[in-house]
């Protein structure tokens, strides 16, 4: 991941709403997967419809805005690392019209869904989380998707990959660079034994381990109030807190 010059927003503009637009890129063969581009368009606005009610339920005061889906030029690696680096690497003769789409739509993040096996278990994404935020980290906005996850997972995983990118960690601390660092990156892990499965224990959106082979245990997004799950009482797992501190910075990838 990313390191940059940190910044700290100001008490007038910490307070200010802001909107974070996202844009969903897909490859041929997602699209093929899908059967077509209003599937597609549905398998990434999950993402979003998710991640909205969550920023609602959490009392979040800012906003996302979905801009749709476009599709980018070359194959699909069915390797999410590979694809990853792709898409944000645009001098690579892969997916190289990608900042192109991502200025036009004014977006400040991006979702790029590749095919998966048809499955929805395994490994389901991956995306960029910085250690440290300035407008310069813009280029690490990006994640990975693979999209027959994002189907089963009702949008969390996008979501999950998504939050990796305002700064969210796992919560196995060790090994996932996490710290209690300057704002807005904090150790907000976002996870939260809920006993409520079979197999006794459940995540939050930003959970990860064998028990989400599928990240259909995924319940809900941390912070002080409850969202399609049990409450978060961890100050660590205070999601709501971290985007609501990161705000200005992410605003200002566009």
């Amino acid at each position: 991941a990313p390191t940059g010059e940190i910044l700290q927003p100001t008490p007038r503009q910490a307070r200010a709403k802001r909107t974070f637009v996202y844009v969903g890129l897909y490859t041929d063969a997602a699209l093929e997967a899908q059967g077509g581009k209003k599937a597609m368009k549905l398998v990434a606005r999950a993402t979003t419809t998710w991640l909205a009610a969550a920023f609602k339920a959490q009392r979040i005061k800012h906003k996302i805005k979905f801009k749709g889906i476009k599709r980018v030029k070359g194959s699909d690696p069915r390797d999410l690392s590979v694809a990853l680096n792709r898409v944000t690497d645009q001098t690579d003769g892969e997916y190289d019209e990608a900042g192109s789409i991502r200025d036009k739509k004014k977006a400040d993040f991006v979702g790029l869904y590749t095919v998966g096996d048809g499955t929805g278990f395994g490994s389901c994404g991956l995306g960029w989380r910085p250690f440290a935020y300035s407008a310069s980290n813009d280029r690490f906005a990006y994640h990975a998707v693979r999209e027959d996850c994002n189907v089963v997972g009702g949008g969390k995983t996008g979501a999950h990959e998504w939050l990796h990118n305002m700064g969210g960690c796992h919560p196995n601390a060790a090994g996932d660079s996490c710290f209690n660092g300057p704002n807005p990156t904090g150790s907000a892990h976002g996870f939260i034994v809920t006993g409520v499965l079979s197999v006794g224990v459940a995540h939050t959106t930003l959970g990860t381990g064998a028990i989400c082979s599928r990240c259909a245990d995924l319940l809900t997004v941390s912070g002080r109030k409850k969202f399609k799950g049990d409450k978060v009482k961890d100050k660590v797992s205070d999601i709501a807190k971290l985007i609501n501190n990161g705000a200005d910075i992410y605003f200002r990838y566009r």
